[in-house]
């Protein structure tokens, strides 16, 4: 029986929101793994975790972060912040269970591609950068 372990790692969650009456903001990320025994085998581990991250900001900000500010922020630099924590937990719970390694890489944050534009909203024609 072969001791090789594949991981299906399914892209963490991130909700942020405002703490009230304070000046902090808390993120929630859920990350999930799967490890399985050879490349079609059964789910032989399953690893749950949920972590929070409390940021603040200055007392005197004016206007506090809005809620898009916030989560913007969850799913770029906390989600950085998180990531070695996350990689600990999974290598050291797989280690402690005594089964081969599953190791999590390192996060190379890629930025989304652009929105596309609404196909029904018209755009002006242009001809050499000049409008139409």
């Amino acid at each position: 029986m072969s001791r090789e372990t594949h991981c299906e790692k399914i892209l963490p969650t991130a909700v942020a929101g405002l703490i009230d009456g304070t000046n902090r903001f808390n993120v929630l990320f859920g990350h999930v793994i799967h490890g399985k025994r050879g490349p079609e085998g059964a789910t032989e581990i399953q690893i749950d975790a949920t972590f929070e991250l409390v940021y603040s900001f200055p007392q005197d900000a004016d206007p506090v972060p809005s809620q898009e500010e916030m989560q913007a922020f969850a799913d770029t630099n906390a989600l950085m912040n998180c990531w070695p924590y996350w990689r600990d937990l999974v290598n050291m719970m797989v280690s402690r269970m005594n089964l081969p390694p599953l190791l999590i890489p390192l996060l190379r944050w890629v930025p989304p591609p652009p929105k596309k534009q609404d196909e029904s909203v018209k755009q002006p024609a242009t001809v050499d950068g000049h409008t139409r």
